[in-house]
């Protein structure tokens, strides 16, 4: 079962007794804050164990280009509906491998421009990403629609505490209790620190026969 923003909120209360619900913020307030909090969770994520929130999306072609799926934080691959594997190759460099290969620009794909390069008007591309965070609304919302807001399922909760205590050195710094804000921030260091082991031990198990990301070197390229 997801976490609910209330669970949070009611949790970062009860470190302080300073904190006041009626004062110390509104519910719309700390929404913010967490649905900022967790994107940067989740970006950081994405560099210590990019397959950890990983998830796939299929886009078709709109307008020469596919664009990048609005939810992907780090692209991981690309591939065509039959499986067929797709370079994502640099715009400097766009034969650097055999196609079928696209290269990013902007917030879009584009065929290399190659016979074989896959075709924007009759090929979608299967996008394998680590994903951001779903965005939490933020405005409008009753006090009991704030607190029945959800936190994404692929959340691990043992980790609940960091965005718990991202709110209470919100609050602790808000109402000016800077010795407070700093013991949090401490507190959200070692955190932190569990966080990252937990991310980078989580595929300890996986077979791979690639240790590190694929680097086209300088002189290997390839024409067609």
């Amino acid at each position: 079962m997801a976490t609910t923003m209330k669970q949070l909120i009611d949790a970062a209360y009860a470190i302080s007794t300073f904190n006041d619900g009626n004062k110390s913020a509104t519910t719309e307030e700390l929404v913010a804050v967490v649905n900022r909090y967790m994107k940067t969770l989740y970006s950081f994520a994405a560099t210590k164990n990019k397959y950890y929130f990983a998830t796939t999306s299929i886009v078709a072609g709109a307008s020469g280009a596919w664009p990048k799926p609005p939810t992907a934080e780090l692209i991981i691959k690309a591939a065509l509906e039959d499986g067929t594997e797709v370079s994502i190759l640099p715009v400097e460099d766009m034969v650097a491998e055999l196609p079928p290969a696209i290269y990013l620009l902007g917030g879009s794909y584009l065929p290399c421009g190659r016979v074989a390069d896959p075709d924007p008007a009759t090929a979608s591309i299967v996008f394998t990403f680590s994903a951001r965070h779903t965005d939490l609304a933020t405005t409008g919302l009753t006090k009991a629609q704030a607190d029945a807001l959800e936190l994404d399922a692929s959340w691990p909760e043992q980790f609940n505490d960091l965005p718990v205590l991202q709110l209470a050195r919100y609050m602790a710094r808000k109402d000016g209790r800077h010795d407070e804000a700093r013991s949090h921030s401490e507190e959200q260091a070692v955190l932190m620190a569990q966080f990252q082991t937990h991310l980078e031990s989580a595929n300890a198990g996986m077979i791979s026969r690639f240790s590190h990301d694929r680097i086209v070197q300088p002189g290997a390229s390839v024409q067609t």
